[in-house]
């Protein structure tokens, strides 16, 4: 970044990539190394690296509607602080973007007064107290060049919680966990990239709790392909489980 622009560094020269007044957060290259993805404005872009080609790939963002930005809430429980808000993940054949889109509409506002400066600020959050309701959260995956994006079909409506999705590692399906408000079921769908639908993937209860801001620790693939470890402490204890590609113990 320079100012409010975008760089890259081609043969040790900054190579030019974005041009406005508005800043863009958290960029993010391609695994090809094709084009960079970051947000702008609560809304979802990309630049192709080879054409200086801006896509916009959302446009509804606003102060309540994030596109690939994080709410407060997911930022702060789940995503995790390191984040820095970002909520977009490319696909390993970067072929795809997923991305959160969150409505804070309804969540309400908490104000907090700061002394820091020479006269103070004063910041609005929308922070869900207990009972408050949370943000409406749709899960979206869109092309870089842009064009339509397909949303899961899950109710945004629900009073639920969405953890960190994974891609399969051929990019076949995006692995989106999901939690009801109670946080004792863990259930992670299989979705589509094309169509939406959705396909129970993996499922666990605990009478308690499940800890949903995994850090991306939940899953891993192995590099031959041949499937996944979990980590869940679903008997009590922390332990690693060996899966295949289909979600099969």
């Amino acid at each position: 970044y320079k100012n409010t622009d975008l760089y890259i560094k081609v043969n040790g020269q900054d190579v030019q990539l974005t041009a406005d007044k508005d800043k863009e957060s958290n960029a993010t290259m391609s695994p090809d190394g094709n084009y960079v993805a970051y947000t702008k404005k609560n809304n979802l872009y990309t630049v192709n690296i080879n054409s200086k080609k801006e896509n916009q790939l959302t446009a509804d963002g606003t102060d309540l509607i994030l596109n690939g930005y994080a709410s407060w809430l997911y930022m702060e429980e789940i995503l995790g602080r390191a984040t820095q808000y970002k909520a977009f993940w490319w696909s390993p054949d970067s072929k795809k973007i997923a991305f959160f889109r969150s409505d804070d509409s309804k969540v309400p506002v908490f104000t907090i007064t700061n002394s820091k400066g020479l006269h103070g600020e004063v910041e609005n959050t929308r922070y869900p107290k207990v009972g408050d309701p949370n943000p409406a959260v749709k899960v979206g995956i869109v092309a870089p060049d842009g064009g339509s994006v397909t949303w899961s079909k899950i109710n945004e409506q629900a009073d639920q919680y969405f953890g960190l999705p994974y891609w399969k590692p051929d990019g076949s399906s995006l692995l989106v966990q999901w939690m009801p408000r109670s946080q004792d079921t863990l259930k992670i769908y299989a979705v589509d990239p094309a169509t939406g639908d959705l396909k129970e993937f993996y499922s666990e209860y605990q009478k308690t709790w499940i800890e949903l801001g995994d850090e991306g620790k939940r899953i891993n693939f192995l590099k031959n392909g041949k499937g996944f470890v979990l980590s869940s402490d679903v008997n009590g204890w922390a332990h690693l489980y060996y899966y295949d590609n289909n979600g099969k113990l």
